[in-house]
């Protein structure tokens, strides 16, 4: 997306791109990170930050500004979650990324 979005000039153009990616996005996986428990949903912050290089905070405060930032994360920790954990594989992510590992390989 941050490709596509410098490809973009006009800045009503790129808002446009961005709700109707927002809008793909959740007509393709809205259904299933519904249906996450706790702890898959932790994974897939770690998950997010390991391929992206970015918390996920950083991410909703780019396409979505501070404030929905900082609103999604004082949500996400009134159920235990933290939008802005960052993935450890050296240390305590080392699970993780063995699964990772394994699935990317076939094993």
């Amino acid at each position: 997306m941050d490709h596509q979005l410098s490809l973009i000039k006009s800045e009503k153009d790129q808002h446009a791109y961005l709700k109707a990616e927002e809008q793909r996005l959740k007509n393709n996986f809205e259904n299933e990170l519904k249906a996450l428990n706790f702890q898959e949903g932790q994974i897939l912050l770690k998950l997010i930050n390991r391929e992206s290089g970015k918390t996920t905070f950083d991410i909703i405060k780019q396409f979505k500004g501070s404030f929905q930032a900082y609103m999604y994360q004082g949500i996400a920790r009134l159920f235990g979650y933290n939008t802005k954990e960052t993935y450890s594989a050296a240390f305590e992510d080392v699970m993780i990324e063995r699964a990772v590992r394994e699935v990317v390989s076939g094993s």
